[in-house]
């Protein structure tokens, strides 16, 4: 089970530097996976707008579910783009804003505006 703050920082990862990822991971974040009842677990509808029919690679990338993907796609632009993702801690508690230009803390209130 992932922890609110664990979800807040893929969130925070994939949500801001989405901009790193390749095509295909962008359009997989866009996708909306449905399991189609009565067809079996190897039965997937993937919905893409503008898009008739994901390619081999979206579907590869979604197999194991969205939360899945949004922790791997993380993991990736945090280990591969270390020095270029922007983290605006709070001084306080030391936690994520929700955006890198944010100014408060969602976590303990705390703002550095100037």
């Amino acid at each position: 089970m992932i922890d609110k703050e664990e979800l807040h920082n893929i969130n925070y990862a994939v949500d801001n530097f989405r901009h790193f990822l390749s095509d295909s991971e962008r359009v997989a974040l866009d996708a909306v996976a449905l399991n189609v009842t009565g067809l079996g677990d190897d039965k997937v509808s993937i919905h893409i707008k503008g898009c008739a029919e994901p390619s081999e690679d979206v579907r590869e990338l979604l197999k194991d579910g969205m939360s899945a993907l949004r922790r791997k796609l993380a993991t990736k632009l945090l280990s591969e783009y270390r020095n270029e993702i922007y983290t605006n801690s709070c001084s306080k508690c030391g936690k994520l804003p929700k955006t890198p230009k944010a100014r408060m803390c969602t976590w303990c209130g705390h703002s550095w505006f100037e």
